[in-house]
This record gives structure tokens, C-alpha cells and sequence, in this order.
């Protein structure tokens, strides 16, 4: 897993997140790959004051094609069976984020991913 190139003209790079039960950010490839998924909050870190621990979030991990699909699978085990987990190319998900804003309403966005 080498690290992609990243493009001329763009503001920041997104790290792969790697393993996500293994160390963040070790993989050291561009997180080419954006996953969503709606998941209770309790699930993947302490609510915030005022939040209960089965109040939805929204987590948003970055990875590189091939953890795609172990993040995939560990975010699968954190959800409800009928959600779904939506897939973007990173770029093109930062580039419209205003709109996923919109579309979230209330919803509070996780992010396991982080510009550089």
C-alpha cells in the first residue's frame, strides 16, 4: 500500500485512517475513500454533555481502497442492520460538504479523518 499522489491545486490531503482497530493514520496512503454511516454515539466515543449514548451520529472515516474494506466491516458491526454505509471519493464528498450539512440537519458528523 503505497501513498497516492496527491492532485495540483488542492488544499489538503485526507490520510487513510489504516486499520481502525489497529493505530490511526499508520497506513501512510491517501484516504482516497470516504465512508458514512449513521451509528449511536455510545457506540464509538462518550456522548457529549447533554447527549445520550443512542443518539445518532454520523461517522465519516477516510481510507485507502484496500482498508476500505475492513473499515467497511467495522463499521457494519457498529450499525443498525438496515442502515447503510454510503461510499464517496473523498475529493468529491469535501467538495460538496455543504450540501451533506444540509442534508444532516441536527446530526452530529464524527470524523475518524483528518486533513493534513
Amino acid at each position: 500500500m503505497g501513498a497516492d499522489v496527491a492532485g495540483i491545486g488542492r488544499r489538503n490531503a485526507w490520510p487513510c485512517v489504516g486499520d481502525p482497530d489497529g493505530p490511526m493514520f499508520g497506513c501512510g496512503a491517501e484516504g482516497s475513500v470516504s465512508l458514512l454511516a449513521l451509528v449511536e454515539v455510545g457506540v464509538v466515543s462518550e456522548p457529549e454533555p447533554g447527549q445520550s449514548e443512542h443518539d445518532p451520529v454520523v461517522v465519516h472515516i477516510t481510507a485507502c481502497r484496500p482498508h476500505s474494506l475492513r473499515v467497511r466491516r467495522w463499521l457494519r458491526e457498529r450499525m443498525h442492520p438496515e442502515d447503510e454505509i454510503e461510499v464517496y471519493g473523498t475529493d468529491y464528498l469535501i467538495a460538496g460538504w455543504a450540501a451533506v450539512e444540509r442534508t444532516l440537519g441536527d446530526v452530529p458528523v464524527l470524523r475518524m479523518a483528518h486533513a493534513v
